[in-house]
């Protein structure tokens, strides 16, 4: 059974499906550098498929349930928020710092940054209390 606190937060799957990974690969036609440009596109559509993947767990029942990418209690996993508070948001800072990118895109990109940030950290501390 899911936990109640779990299926509170379902509606942010179809935030990131709908707005958090478009921006990502919008974000992507800005950078210069392959590799980071790879990175962008590779989060974005990665973000796209995995929240849309949940969200469908969460509340459609068409998903193998035997497989689940998402954690049955906690919605992601603990190490899959260290990986975005240590690895993917410095990246995506220093994208942010370094890339010229339109500025309505780049206000949409750093509240992308900094709500993702602050979601991610708190539900790492949270969840390990």
């Amino acid at each position: 059974m899911l936990s109640s606190k779990f299926l509170k937060t379902y509606h942010l799957r179809l935030l990131d499906v709908l707005c958090t990974g478009p921006i990502q690969l919008l974000v992507s036609k800005y950078v210069d550098n392959d590799l980071l440009k790879l990175f962008m596109i590779i989060t974005g559509l990665g973000t796209i498929i995995y929240n849309g993947h949940n969200y469908l767990y969460i509340n459609r029942d068409i998903i193998d349930k035997s497989i689940p990418l998402v954690h049955n209690i906690e919605g992601k996993y603990q190490i899959h928020r260290l990986y975005n508070i240590l690895i993917m948001y410095p990246i995506f800072n220093y994208i942010y710092n370094t890339t010229k990118i339109p500025q309505p895109l780049k206000k949409l990109f750093r509240i992308n940054m900094i709500l993702g940030f602050l979601y991610n950290l708190y539900y790492l501390i949270v969840l390990n209390n």
